[in-house]
């Protein structure tokens, strides 16, 4: 059925497009039998749903843009494979619509919260790398919106700034208080742990470097010697919390 949607272009007729969207979803995420060319077929048919609704740019309407993304975007996440040039490039452009376009800043964030909220063990397989750099994006880069709001209103009573944390990364306490609502880092430890490991260290390096830069004053640096491989290392030290970073491995 989706192969001759497909071939005779039906899912060109909108009326028609709520169901065929259905029967795709359907298919690919509920399906125990898949051909690898349907899976294609079901990929092109989505993307040119999505790729439509974006033509006049991303709508700054949250619920209705939302509304009408996820499911297709459900389809495609889950053919990372099929998807994965399209769906970097997607992400790219949210990247960029987070930092630099003021009035798109939440709807690119609420789309890039959604994916890593609704991570998938396939999405986690791969594109691991690129969804680590979507998390760091809406966690600690900066953006247009907050820079104007802090030029206006000043930092007001948060300190997370000096932590790094910026954007979704000020408020992820608040969303993500129980493991069970924490899809995306349980996904990426269980899926890919080396990798995992090493962007966390990495990631909680910069946040410790720029809270030094902040408050230098609350922060040490010691050096070690380690005897077994005749080397030194840089630590930082907080020490309240005793909080380490490694400086240079």
């Amino acid at each position: 059925m989706i192969g001759l949607i497909y071939k005779y272009k039906e899912y060109e007729d909108r009326q028609l497009e709520s169901k065929i969207t259905k029967l795709c979803s359907d298919y690919v995420l509920r399906s125990r039998v898949r051909d690898d060319e349907v899976d294609k077929y079901a990929f092109e048919i989505m993307k040119y749903y999505v790729d439509s609704f974006l033509q006049d740019g991303l709508s700054a309407h949250i619920t209705r843009t939302l509304d009408y993304l996820t499911p297709r975007l459900e389809v495609i996440y889950a053919l990372p494979k099929i998807a994965r040039s399209w769906t970097i490039d997607f992400w790219k452009m949210l990247q960029s619509l987070y930092v630099e376009d003021e009035s798109k800043t939440r709807i690119a964030a609420e789309i890039i919260s959604w994916t890593l909220d609704h991570a998938t063990q396939p999405l986690v397989d791969g594109l691991c790398a690129e969804l680590f750099k979507i998390a760091e994006t809406i966690w600690i880069e900066e953006n247009k919106r907050d820079i104007i709001s802090r030029q206006l209103y000043g930092d007001g009573i948060s300190r997370d700034f000096q932590w790094g944390l910026r954007g979704e990364g000020k408020d992820y306490h608040y969303k993500h208080q129980n493991v069970n609502n924490e899809i995306f880092l349980r996904l990426i430890y269980q899926r890919k742990f080396k990798d995992a490991l090493i962007w966390t260290i990495t990631l909680i390096n910069k946040l410790v470097s720029i809270y030094s830069a902040e408050d230098s004053n609350r922060v040490e640096e010691i050096v070690l010697f380690d005897s077994a491989h005749k080397s030194e290392k840089s630590i930082l030290v907080q020490s309240k919390c005793g909080f380490l970073e490694e400086k240079r491995i």
